[in-house]
């Protein structure tokens, strides 16, 4: 998965790319670029200094450079997802999707996470496929309320 985006999204990314994303999160996510600064110094002392805090501050907004030229210069990865919505016969509704992301296996990487309030009350629940190295998730529900998804549609 990381050799996948590395060689098809972060190889595109200059030196000034990683320290402006390194940047934004220092400034708008103060307590998230601790956690990075961490998990960096983490990966060094296992022997992976390649995994610094400006390239895990660029997995974070992974999401947003897979929209952009950046990812494939002259054109895009073909890949679609689906969504369905479905009442049960009891009235409940159920929420069905799937993520066409590439590399296949990155399609075994499914998350569900609960945000939280102040007194520790749902806010609502969401699933993704990628790591918690995010700015959201792709699909969430609010019981009673609302349930949403993002599409990646490419023509």
């Amino acid at each position: 998965v990381f050799a996948h985006y590395d060689a098809s999204l972060f190889s595109r990314l200059t030196p000034k790319h990683f320290a402006l994303l390194g940047l934004a999160v220092k400034v708008h996510f103060p307590e998230t670029a601790g956690e990075l600064a961490g998990l960096a110094r983490q990966f060094a002392e296992e022997g992976h200094p390649e995994v610094g805090f400006e390239y895990l501050a660029a997995w974070l907004y992974f999401h947003e450079l897979a929209h952009t030229g950046v990812s494939l210069p002259g054109g895009v990865e073909p890949r679609e997802c689906t969504g369905i919505l479905a009442n049960a016969a009891d009235g409940s509704v159920l929420h069905a999707a799937n993520m066409d992301q590439a590399p296949l296996q990155v399609r075994n990487l499914t998350i569900r996470v609960r945000f939280l309030d102040a007194a520790n009350r749902t806010v609502f629940e969401g699933v993704d496929w990628y790591t918690l190295l995010s700015t959201g998730v792709s699909r969430a529900v609010r019981r009673g309320c609302v349930s949403l998804q993002e599409n990646w549609r490419h023509a």
